[in-house]
């Protein structure tokens, strides 16, 4: 018989229920997952406040004097290949690495490295995660409004902020899409929509993680936490190293610009 002559199925309240475990379950795990990327980048932003504060400021200094040296020996022979690709490269890292440094320093006046987030916190974020997500929206409307707590939420959990996480999650409470009600085949429609969403959105954060963890920072940072839990202090290792280049630098510059005498 002609599909158009079929009659449509009648919609099984088991399939719809089906649908809102795994929206239940995934909207959970979205959370979670959207905790897990806060942290990350919380973590991230606690590391890098220390490396800068340690090593950056050294590595701008020693660029400096390695590119003043660098420009010292070029000149003394000009006509060099290897002592021009020298001098640029090192007038390039300086400029990176003094760059680098003052967006730091543009970051660092709103960091607060000691702020932590409680159990209840982040139990709180969850909860409010779950049930506020974007991706849960089924209307553009609706997705704005969303979008706009979620980013709220985020701000609010990175600042430790335990009352404007209550006061997002009343503003939710109290608006018109917090209210749910569809017809039976609309509803699963609407459903597996919405899980196709967020499975969407779990694979973007799992994405986003893998890239943080790649990142040479993140790296990094995790060979300093190893190196702490056996007791050692690889920042300040480093630290020491970059102190020493610096000293030789300094010493180096001394006699290249320390006059000659005839006699």
């Amino acid at each position: 018989m002609d599909g158009y002559l079929t009659k449509s199925r009648s919609p099984d309240p088991k399939e719809a229920e089906l649908k809102r475990l795994e929206l239940a379950r995934l909207s959970s795990l979205l959370a979670d997952k959207e905790m897990e990327l806060v942290e990350l980048k919380l973590a991230l932003a606690r590391f890098e406040h220390r490396y800068f504060s340690i090593i950056a400021g050294k590595y701008v200094e020693l660029d400096a004097l390695k590119a003043r040296l660098s420009e010292m020996r070029y000149r003394e022979n000009p006509y060099d290949p290897e002592l021009i690709r020298q001098a640029s490269e090192a007038g390039r890292n300086a400029e990176k690495s003094a760059g680098e440094y003052k967006s730091y320093e543009s970051r660092t006046e709103t960091f607060n490295e000691k702020i932590t987030v409680s159990p209840e916190g982040k139990q709180l974020y969850r909860k409010i995660a779950a049930l506020i997500h974007p991706d849960k929206a089924d209307d553009k409307r609706s997705g704005d409004f969303r979008t706009r707590l979620m980013a709220a939420l985020n701000d609010a959990y990175a600042r430790g902020d335990i009352q404007k996480m209550q006061d997002i999650l009343a503003e939710w409470e109290l608006s018109p899409e917090a209210v749910s009600g569809y017809g039976a085949a609309s509803e699963i429609i609407r459903l597996t929509r919405i899980v196709a969403q967020l499975k969407r959105r779990i694979r973007s954060l799992d994405d986003k993680i893998l890239q943080i963890k790649a990142s040479d920072m993140y790296i990094l940072m995790n060979r300093v936490n190893e190196a702490e839990a056996e007791g050692r202090d690889l920042l300040k290792k480093l630290a020491e190293a970059i102190d020493l280049q610096i000293q030789q630098a300094k010493i180096e510059l001394a006699e290249r610009t320390r006059p000659h005498s005839n006699v």
